[in-house]
Formats: structure tokens, sequence, C-alpha cells
């Protein structure tokens, strides 16, 4: 995550800094980005619906098909994967 565009956004990046990728873009904050155990998506809150409403979204890992996956009054945050077993 990072502020350096005015708001918090979500980037990736490779261990030594190289290969920085921004993966969200709007006016709103995104954070707590967690990756599914399978590396094929990412979770994530947003400020999206505002700030007393957060909600959750994945993305697929470089950033396209961000989808809501929460709708309810409140604050959905610190998401994570559940590991099936």
């Amino acid at each position: 995550m990072s502020t350096r565009d005015g708001n918090t956004e979500i980037y990736t990046m490779r261990q030594g800094g190289e290969e920085q990728a921004r993966l969200t873009n709007n006016a709103f904050d995104d954070w707590d980005p967690a990756y599914a155990p399978d590396s094929s998506k990412i979770v994530f809150s947003t400020a999206r619906w505002g700030e007393a409403n957060l909600e959750l979204y994945t993305m697929n890992i470089d950033g396209t098909t961000q989808e809501r996956i929460t709708l309810q009054e409140g604050q959905d945050k610190h998401p994570s994967w559940k590991v099936q077993r």
C-alpha cells in the first residue's frame, strides 16, 4: 500500500523494490490487501462506499476484475483467506 498519489492505493513489487505496479486507482482509500492461498486473487478493504461503510473487494493479482464481495452497513476490514483442508 502507498499514499504516494494522495490517498491509499494497493501496489505490488518484487522483494527488492523492482517492478512496482499500481493495482487500484480511484479517489477512495484501498487497504488491507491479502493474497489468496494459491496467489490467484487479492482481497482488500475499500472506502468506495464511504468511510463508515467499508466493503471487501477481490481482484486478480494484476488488479483486473475488481468485484465487491460484501454489501452491508459497517466496517468490513482486515480480510483474510481461509484455507480448506
